[in-house]
């Protein structure tokens, strides 16, 4: 990997390489002519969006939720019901 993208977490690449995939198939048209590869990537673009939220979002915050420093939680707890409330 490049030295200057070395700090990048896995996520944003993955986040971007993703961007220009989709860019690239949609802009160029290539999905029709891709196959398999491109019937996978009609099946994701046409997915109902709240499948996605109420499947992959509790199951991100559990697994979050598993992980959490409870002395840091307890510091910054105030603060979050704060922001978060208004």
């Amino acid at each position: 990997m490049l030295p200057r993208f070395q700090g990048l977490q896995h996520t944003v690449v993955l986040f971007i390489l993703g961007l220009a995939y989709s860019l690239l198939q949609e802009g160029l048209g290539l999905h029709k002519h891709l196959g398999v590869l491109g019937e996978s990537y009609d099946m994701w673009m046409n997915i109902y969006p709240h499948l996605l939220l109420f499947t992959m979002l509790p199951v991100l915050l559990t697994g979050d939720a598993m992980t959490i420093d409870t002395s840091v939680a307890r510091q910054v707890g105030n603060q979050c019901l704060y922001l978060a409330g208004p």
